[in-house]
């Protein structure tokens, strides 16, 4: 696999900030704004998306000189954005850049943000320190994979620890055979850090051609909300196989779509917003999310609902100041006849997710995982336990609170009585782990058939070199 070093990160980082500029000219040049106000979010969110868009197929087809869909919900484009991707795309081949982390480069984007200031679009980019806290580091993807591997080859095959003992040719051969016909599953994937730490782990302890190989990659079964960081997943594995041939029957396999949600008629129809995941044309029946022997997985950290705050800062900034509810409540109200475009907007897709919250509670499928509000780590970890078959294993990094708060114990409880944890390791974040707040915590949690309400356990551990999984 690729190593990215220092210099091709400063290089990324130039790229993102390249990308901040034009995005930026053009928002500044195609966005009505009204008394301080952004008049049609719609076209602002859509404006970047394109623009993200666009920015990242440049990279890409520089990289694996390939056309790929990075711009699916992509309609229209103006002649500004035009303009503004023709100079970027100049900029970037006078750069005569190498390979491109773009998992990296995304993830940088994501950090940017357009508010209003002033009566105008501005650009912040305070949170660019911040990068990682979005998608899982390479070492702390490889330790749950080997983590949940390991485990699913001792359930399966009989051979404990198979990545870290030594091993007879018979066995590298049964685990092989085993891995070949098992299929796997990241309902949240990101860009595709675990599927990565799959190739990765069978490329290291199997004895395996390039040719099996593509047949794992063909069992991986991913669903993403979030379209872009889809299309990162599929051409890392695809180039981690090394055939590009199979981007459409790869492509079969990586699900735009939310697993959260089943698709309900009451949804509010509406255009297609980047970043916003709770509504019909994301939402999957339960025949749509296979079952799968290999779960693994890095769930969202957040909850079910619209972040009215994050909102207002970005397209009202007047409303994020107002603390009193019922002035704020009234200022919205003028929105209707200040800013009709707007106002419709913020209630179509408030009124989405309480629709999806509805639902959730409803869902049979999360039974467990309700109290105390929605959480998506406590949803998918039930999601995720469901969808593994018998035979199978799961291997979820959580935050913290996913396991040890008193709102949580109904789903702990079932999970440890259905004798279904394998394995708990609790981490402080000390030593920045993840690129987040030190004082966090979050767990690796590894189910599957146990036969036993005990399984590992470990706390306060500061490095991923202090897990054992023995004890």
């Amino acid at each position: 696999m690729r190593q990215y070093s220092v210099l091709g990160d400063k290089m990324i980082q130039e790229i993102c900030i390249k990308a901040s500029v034009i995005i930026l000219s053009v928002l500044q040049s195609q966005t009505k704004i009204k008394n301080g106000v952004v008049c049609n979010p719609t076209k602002y969110f859509d404006t970047i998306y394109r623009l993200q868009s666009r920015v990242l197929q440049i990279s890409a087809k520089h990289q694996f000189d390939s056309e790929f869909s990075f711009n699916k919900n992509i309609t229209t484009q103006t002649s500004e954005e035009k303009k503004a991707l023709e100079d970027f795309e100049i900029w970037f081949e006078a750069q005569n850049m190498g390979s491109i982390n773009l998992s990296y480069l995304y993830e940088l984007m994501l950090l940017l943000e357009f508010p209003v200031r002033d009566g105008k679009i501005t650009s912040d980019g305070e949170n660019l320190n911040s990068i990682g806290s979005f998608y899982t580091p390479t070492e702390l993807a490889d330790k749950i994979v080997n983590l949940t591997l390991d485990n699913y080859i001792h359930i399966n095959a009989g051979i404990k620890g198979f990545s870290a003992s030594s091993k007879t040719e018979d066995q590298v051969l049964l685990v092989t055979e085993l891995l070949l016909n098992s299929t796997f599953a990241d309902y949240s994937c990101g860009t595709g850090s675990f599927l990565m730490a799959i190739l990765r782990y069978c490329k290291s302890f199997l004895r395996i051609s390039a040719n099996d190989l593509k047949l794992i990659a063909l069992n991986f079964n991913t669903i993403e909300a979030d379209s872009l960081s889809l299309e990162i997943a599929k051409l890392q594995v695809l180039e981690a196989i090394d055939d590009f041939s199979l981007y459409s029957k790869l492509s079969k396999k990586f699900v735009h779509g939310n697993p959260l949600i089943a698709p309900s008629n009451e949804y509010p129809n509406y255009d297609f917003c980047h970043e916003f995941y709770y509504h019909n044309s994301l939402a999957m029946e339960s025949n749509q999310i296979p079952k799968c022997d290999v779960v693994v997985g890095n769930p969202p950290w957040g909850t079910v609902g619209f972040d009215l705050q994050h909102y207002f800062l970005l397209l009202c900034p007047n409303l994020n100041a107002i603390a009193n509810a019922s002035d704020l409540e009234i200022a919205i109200e003028k929105l209707s006849k200040t800013h009709p475009n707007l106002y419709k907007w913020l209630l179509l897709h408030d009124g989405a997710i309480d629709l999806a919250c509805e639902e959730i509670y409803n869902d049979e499928r999360f039974e467990h995982s309700t109290m105390g509000g929605l959480h998506t780590n406590v949803l998918f970890t039930e999601l995720c336990n469901e969808m593994c078959t018998e035979r199978g294993t799961v291997g979820l990094i959580l935050k913290g609170s996913t396991l040890s708060d008193s709102i949580n114990k109904r789903l702990v409880n079932y999970l440890a009585s259905q004798k279904r944890i394998q394995a708990r390791f609790n981490f402080l974040n000390t030593n920045n782990i993840f690129n987040i707040e030190q004082k966090e915590e979050f767990s690796i949690l590894i189910l599957g058939p146990n036969g036993s309400e005990e399984f590992s356990s470990q706390t306060r551990l500061t490095h991923l070199g202090q897990l054992d999984p023995n004890r």
